[in-house]
């Protein structure tokens, strides 16, 4: 429950803060950050959350109906069959998935949203700690879970 209402609250913020924290006109891609912490920590939940954040971000955006739930449920599923299979959880396979995600996001929504872009990926990979520090601290009751690697 508290996990959905995190996500929620995420899609509200990347939609109405995230022209906020642009950076010479590169802006993180909070909610596709989030999805992809919710997978590779609560990879049994991720994947009606990433559906219901990818619709709400649609209607609340205005968009065709399905762009954003579709392209969040496919970067979901990425994770969910690599993150096993590359450097057996440690901490570049989280850099690596969240990188392949953000390159691959922006071409699975639309070219006109941004196409590729070397500085939203390192964007990107700069916020994920953050969140990933929220989502271990919401899906372990309050104990962080993030180990040396």
């Amino acid at each position: 429950m508290l996990l959905t209402l995190l996500t929620i609250l995420i899609v509200l913020i990347d939609i109405t803060w995230g022209p906020l924290f642009v950076i010479r006109g590169i802006a993180p891609d909070v909610l596709l950050v989030w999805v992809a912490a919710v997978a590779i920590l609560r990879p049994c939940k991720v994947l009606r959350l990433a559906f219901v954040a990818g619709l709400l971000k649609d209607f609340l955006v205005g968009c065709f109906l399905g762009t954003h739930a579709g392209a969040l449920l496919v970067m979901a599923g990425l994770v969910l069959v690599f993150k096993d299979r590359l450097f057996q959880n440690k901490l570049m396979t989280r850099v690596v998935l969240l990188g392949i995600l953000s390159l691959s996001y922006p071409v699975v929504v639309s070219w006109s949203r941004g196409g590729l872009s070397v500085g939203r990926v390192l964007y990107n990979l700069v916020v994920f700690p953050l969140i990933f520090m929220l989502v271990s601290k919401v899906s372990s009751g309050n104990e962080i879970l993030i180990k040396a690697d």
